[in-house]
């Protein structure tokens, strides 16, 4: 047999035939014995990264992003029919269900466009759920896969098998005074699917998503350029220099101030991949998170190691150091201190308004920045005061 890697036994029903098997013998037995029963093949296993946490974006919805790795057992190509998300406590409650081109939407894997994935391959679907009201949000998660592939004598199986539930993250996530002055773009922040949202690394024997929630922010002056027209300096750019504050009362964990300023768009170096932060500081806010700022200007930072600082205060400036394209301030939340090995988790801003979004053609913005052109402004259906929630990508964000 070659139906599965290290499953060699001579035997091999389909999972129908399983649940067959498995509801003739919980008729007669409310608890059924594991070793009378059929094996439950399932040549796909399902493994969330982290459980998901729920947060308020910006456009008002409730919000449970996280990462779903697939690692595909079986030694033929399985082609992933559906996939759905059920409320744990009502599993005919569906919270999502992809298939089709909304599959390949939000999977990625070595394949490229195609819900197949080829024999022993790993994959990741972008998990994004939203809803309108916080009681619609579940406090757990089931996650079903409809598959086929080759089985047992080699003809063409289907699958359909349901995870063990996770549960839902529903403490509060931490509110955060602005980590700027001024007007801003949101590079990142959620529901995208590309830069932060799928930075899920392999660091430490473990997968590693700390930026799903990270935000470039990029400043916007009066004519709505980020660069007043220059390609070789840091200097051209409006944000480059800003002041950056402290986004809460904490204690300075660490700090990295050794880097010098990359060339815009034109990143060197071997410190960029093993700092990729470049100069950073981090700090502990408190009950497990930790507030990471990177690529700040050289010999700027304002504290140390130890240092008590309070919410609003100067703690550097914006920079272009590390793996950076242009100046810059990233942030994320994560877990622990580690910039890249610990685990991001999302937060707030208690207080922004949103003024607007930019198209988010990339390769547009990319052209207006180095041209030193206005970047393309319109009208965002959130514009307005926000309280307590998470920028979306796009958007442009005033700090007070």
């Amino acid at each position: 047999m070659r139906q599965l890697l290290s499953l060699a036994l001579g035997i091999g029903l389909s999972f129908a035939s399983y649940q067959s098997a498995l509801a003739a013998i919980e008729s007669n037995q409310e608890h059924p014995n594991p070793s009378t029963i059929a094996v439950n093949w399932t040549p796909i296993l399902i493994s969330p990264v982290a459980p998901p946490k729920v947060f308020q974006g910006a456009d008002h919805k409730y919000n449970l992003v996280y990462d779903i790795a697939l690692n595909n057992f079986a030694t033929h190509p399985s082609s992933i029919k559906q996939f759905d998300f059920l409320d744990g406590d009502n599993p005919q409650r569906v919270l999502l269900s992809l298939k089709g081109p909304a599959l390949i939407e939000e999977f990625r894997h070595p394949g490229g466009k195609t819900t197949e994935m080829a024999p022993v391959t790993n994959g990741i679907i972008w998990a994004n759920l939203s809803f309108d009201k916080l009681e619609q949000v579940p406090n757990k998660i089931l996650h079903r896969i409809v598959l086929e592939t080759p089985f047992a004598d080699e003809k063409q199986t289907t699958f359909d098998y349901t995870t063990a539930p996770i549960e839902v993250d529903r403490s509060p996530v931490i509110v955060l005074g602005p980590p700027l002055k001024g007007k801003w773009m949101a590079g990142g922040g959620y529901a995208t699917k590309s830069g932060h949202r799928t930075a899920l690394f392999p660091i430490s024997n473990r997968l590693i998503a700390a930026q799903t929630f990270a935000i470039d922010w990029m400043m916007v002056d009066s004519k709505n350029r980020t660069n007043t027209g220059g390609l070789s300096k840091s200097e051209t750019y409006v944000g480059y220099g800003q002041p950056v504050l402290a986004v809460a009362d904490g204690t300075v964990f660490g700090v990295i101030d050794r880097f010098g300023d990359q060339k815009p768009n034109a990143p060197s170096g071997e410190d960029r991949y093993h700092f990729p932060s470049g100069n950073t500081v981090v700090i502990d806010l408190g009950n497990g998170n930790y507030a990471m700022y990177a690529h700040l200007k050289w010999g700027s930072i304002k504290v140390k190691e130890g240092d008590k600082v309070k919410r609003g205060q100067e703690i550097a400036l914006v920079g272009n150091s590390g793996n950076s394209t242009a100046p810059h301030l990233h942030l994320h939340i994560t877990t622990g201190p580690a910039t890249l090995d610990s685990q991001g988790v999302p937060y707030v801003f208690d207080s922004f308004e949103v003024l607007g979004k930019i198209d988010p053609d990339e390769d547009k913005w990319v052209k207006n920045d180095l041209a030193g052109a206005p970047q393309l402004i319109g009208h965002s259906p959130f514009e307005g005061k926000h309280t307590n929630e998470l920028p979306k990508d796009c958007m442009i964000v005033d700090f007070e």
